[in-house]
């Protein structure tokens, strides 16, 4: 099972997250900065076997999903 990352810029009203592979294959999703669509993003990062996530924030709107990447065992 090929391992990929994962970054995520996180905005006020939205999240865009890219996961990346070896070969340099990027997938990338918007999600709602909201509890339901964090907790969809937590499963498309698993469908998708990604362990390690990196974030970049400028405000306090990176709580939230850091919680809960966290308390899923996320790197």
């Amino acid at each position: 099972m090929e391992q990929k990352v994962c970054g995520i810029d996180i905005h006020r009203d939205t999240l865009v997250a890219t996961i990346l592979d070896h070969a340099n294959n990027k997938q990338t999703q918007t999600f709602q900065n909201s509890t339901t669509d964090m907790e969809t993003l937590k499963h498309w990062l698993r469908q998708n076997n990604c362990i390690d996530v990196v974030m970049e924030s400028t405000g306090s709107y990176w709580t939230t999903l850091y919680m809960i990447l966290e308390d899923a065992n996320f790197d």
